[in-house]
């Protein structure tokens, strides 16, 4: 926008003069028009200069009603009324100014900056929310209709955050479909070329299927291959069903009956459910079958654990399985007897024995680990399984204000792993939780109804003995309720977790 005049020899010639933009950035061009208001003494104004103040103020608007050339018809445009030049050719931004995370503001906080100034964009779309919500989103709406009950479609630019950070693009509609139309060619998406909407009479609707080939997308019948053959020489080609039938009979042996003697490596006595028949030929053809074994702890050290400074006297049960080959001398390791005989029979077999386990005692906060191999010269086959010592769980009312060593002798003692317990409580006083310092701290502590009450608990560290003489100077980590009221009955049940 440059200086001009208009009505020029007339009673209402004005002249505008440029109030913002410009090319010298040192030119104040806002004081060209206040200088021509300025104060005077006689009390006059000259229309002239009035005329002039209120054209540089409405040319130096952009947005304006217009009309175009050979047309009445008013719209709201970018216009400098400037004769020299009817138009503003600059990149134009919509959007609040700044953003600073705050209220404040600097230059620095500016959205637009020389990067986008020099750009190839011509308009600029930012947000109008206020710095302090999320701003990672810009949406527009589009109006239509007289009802503000629906929510209109809106497209929008969104801050997206993963591996690289980067700006979508969405067309939203909440309430209705979008659709993307070309009424004369095609549209793509992802560079994937969409039918045209002559081509697309074909639909879903009338048995037909969208096919990708070469690079756009088109609607067709599907076309079965010939029924006279299926698959290709030289390639893979997979069937699935359940069951999958040949001839009416199933491609997988399924039978509840036992067999009634071996044949090769199919073993008298076994069952078969969806055993495939190529693995039944195989074994009838190659009936070769290693060796197996198991192992576990009979009671009372069913489950492997067992406290420190006790003198356990495990007994091991063990199996051996004897397949194909007849198996040579088992070994046993930390058990006495620490081996077994050959199994010799004909056909297969399964022997169970038990050993005794060797410990040293009394036992500390170690493991043990026993073992069995069995091996019929060509392959072998290990089980194991394991005594550890561990120190208890200790758990109840005490009159106590402190735990002692022994005032542990009145809790309940728990000889079990480091996992989350489940404990009915009834009662009142003192309620105390402790276990091994090693398991660390809880994560937290619910009651019956699911809500955590750890703040009604103070955690605390002690050194302990057992009150049986079992062992001594253990550090433990004690969970201590106080002044407990009536709890029960019936009992509540509180949940420790780790």
């Amino acid at each position: 926008m440059s200086t001009f005049s208009i009505n020029i020899g007339t009673t209402t010639e004005a002249m505008s003069y440029l109030v913002v933009g410009g090319t010298a950035p040192s030119t104040n061009h806002l004081n060209d028009v206040l200088d021509l208001l300025e104060d005077n003494t006689s009390k006059q104004i000259s229309p002239y200069l009035l005329r002039s103040t209120i054209l540089s103020l409405y040319t130096s608007v952009p947005f304006k009603e217009t009309s175009a050339s050979g047309s009445t018809t008013q719209y709201v445009g970018v216009d400098t009324i400037d004769p020299a030049g009817n138009d503003l050719k600059r990149k134009i931004f919509i959007g609040k100014r700044s953003f600073s995370g705050t209220y404040s503001y600097a230059p620095s906080y500016d959205v637009m900056n020389s990067t986008l100034l020099n750009s190839d964009v011509d308009i600029f779309l930012y947000n109008t929310k206020i710095d302090t919500i999320d701003n990672d989103t810009t949406k527009i709406a589009i109006l239509s209709a007289t009802s503000n009950a629906l929510t209109a479609p809106y497209f929008q630019s969104q801050f997206v955050t993963g591996f690289s950070q980067s700006l979508s693009l969405d067309f939203v509609s909440e309430t209705g479909d979008v659709n993307l139309n070309s009424d004369y060619d095609t549209v793509v998406v992802n560079k994937i070329e969409f039918p045209t909407i002559t081509e697309s009479s074909g639909s879903a609707s009338n048995n037909k299927v969208l096919f990708y080939e070469d690079g756009r997308l088109s609607w067709g019948e599907i076309s079965l291959p010939p029924l006279s053959y299926i698959g290709t020489t030289g390639s893979v080609i997979q069937i699935f069903g359940n069951p999958v039938n040949l001839n009416s009979f199933p491609l997988e042996f399924t039978d509840s009956r036992k067999v009634p003697q071996q044949v090769n490596g199919v073993l008298m006595g076994e069952t078969f459910s969806t055993e495939s028949l190529s693995d039944m030929i195989r074994r009838v053809v190659y009936p070769y079958l290693p060796p197996l074994c198991s192992i576990n702890l009979l009671p009372p050290y069913t489950y492997g654990y067992v406290e420190v400074g006790t003198y356990p006297t495990p007994t091991i049960q063990f199996t051996i399985k004897k397949r194909t080959l007849p198996t040579i001398q088992t070994a046993l390791t930390n058990m006495i007897p620490g081996v077994y005989p050959p199994v010799n029979s004909y056909g297969p077999i399964t022997v169970t024995s038990t050993s005794n386990g060797v410990v040293i005692s009394p036992i500390t906060s170690s493991t043990t680990q026993f073992a069995v191999t069995v091996s019929d010269g060509t392959q072998s086959t290990s089980a194991t399984t394991s005594l550890t010592g561990i120190y208890p769980f200790f758990y109840g009312f005490s009159s106590l204000a402190n735990m002692t060593s022994i005032g542990l002798n009145i809790l309940t003692k728990s000889v079990t792993i480091k996992e989350d317990k489940d404990i009915d409580i009834s009662g009142s006083g003192n309620y105390y939780f402790v276990y091994d310092f090693d398991y660390g701290t809880l994560s937290n502590i619910y009651d019956s109804l699911g809500n955590t009450c750890s703040a009604s608990f103070s955690a605390t560290s002690s050194v302990f003995s057992s009150p049986s003489g079992l062992w001594a100077g253990k550090k433990f980590y004690v969970y201590k309720w106080g002044s407990v009221p009536q709890i029960g009955p019936p009992s509540q049940i509180f949940q420790f977790k780790f």
